[in-house]
């Protein structure tokens, strides 16, 4: 299988003088977590990601208005070519610990680009060699996770060398209409961009319609509930089907999501639907007096109606018969406050 015949070929990117602030707006209106830098030429000379523009954010304490992207990219990009093999795309991968590669043309031109999401949704479970399977999904986000050493990590003298030659922000490019575009979205410090409050507003939806379901008026405790139930989900999930659930969720309830995922270790193989609730139960540590099945109940509801029915069903199907009583609550519309 060919890179070409997986990869996302509609894709947005943006520019070195381009500043964080629209870096996260097109981040958001794109739910992506990624964009290619190109210059006008169309050479790729960078990626920045979601985890850049937050760190160079808060790291900085300036206006993400006022940062360009080439301050914060460090120009080394590992990529891919179309006619490249799957195979060779995910051990560049692994070998880098990255999980999206820019596909370039040999004249240096982006032509695509190529995601974990993407080899989760469309690579076949079950395949057979010589095309990739879930194994080999398993294994590459196995090295992704890994933890570095701190002696990989760059020093202070590392980064200045890094940063040297780079335009001060007070240099960087005007971006013209681009910035008109947008000029009511400017970061203030009391007005976070439009992405981060975006997904902090769907989280909190979320975390009033379980708080409502089991009448909890804490939204703390709320959060811990969601996170015990998806943790038990995720593991019980093949690798390649835990990593597009995570894809369709709000980008803040995806961190937590994959907080402490061991993918070597999953999935869980529950023996029974206690088993589960079992589970669930001891990864909420906010309340162990909690009623860990009507818990599950409001969260499969919760996601019934965001993902969508088709969804639940997809999940459904990967659960072997005797587990799928777990669902039976997302289809249910009773008042849980007396069980919980």
């Amino acid at each position: 299988m060919k890179v070409k015949e997986v990869m996302t070929k509609k894709v947005k990117t943006c520019t070195p003088e381009t500043d964080l602030a629209a870096v996260a707006e097109t981040m958001w209106r794109r739910d992506c977590g990624m964009l290619p830098v190109v210059e006008d030429g169309g050479k790729v000379v960078g990626i920045i990601t979601d985890r850049d523009v937050c760190i160079a954010a808060g790291c900085r304490r300036r206006d993400p208005a006022t940062i360009p992207v080439n301050e914060v990219i460090m120009g080394e990009v590992f990529s891919c070519s179309p006619e490249e093999d799957v195979r060779e795309a995910l051990q560049i991968m692994r070998q880098n610990q990255v999980r999206r590669l820019p596909v370039i043309d040999s004249a240096g031109k982006l032509r695509g680009l190529l995601s974990m999401n993407d080899l989760a949704i469309k690579v076949q479970p079950d395949a057979k060699a010589p095309e990739p399977g879930a194994q080999d999904i398993h294994v590459t986000l196995k090295a992704i996770c890994a933890h570095r050493p701190e002696s990989e990590q760059p020093t202070e003298a590392q980064q200045q060398k890094r940063d040297k030659g780079k335009k001060p922000a007070a240099e960087s490019k005007p971006l013209g209409s681009q910035r008109t575009k947008r000029a009511n979205s400017q970061i203030s410090e009391t007005h976070p961009p439009g992405v981060f409050g975006t997904t902090l507003q769907k989280t909190n939806v979320w975390l009033k319609e379980i708080s409502d379901a089991l009448h909890w008026d804490d939204h703390h405790k709320a959060y811990h509930g969601l996170r015990a139930v998806l943790h038990s989900l995720r593991d019980r999930l093949p690798v390649s089907e835990a990593a597009h659930l995570g894809a369709q969720l709000p980008m803040l309830v995806r961190g937590f999501y994959y907080d402490e995922w061991k993918p070597t270790s999953t999935p869980v193989k529950f023996k029974t639907p206690q088993e589960f609730y079992d589970a669930v139960k001891a990864n909420f540590t906010a309340d162990q007096n909690v009623n860990p099945k009507r818990l599950t109940e409001a969260v499969t509801r919760l996601l019934t109606r965001h993902l969508g029915p088709g969804e639940l069903e997809k999940l459904q199907s990967i659960f072997p018969p005797h587990l799928r009583e777990i669902w039976l609550g997302a289809k249910q519309t009773l008042d849980l406050s007396e069980y919980v």
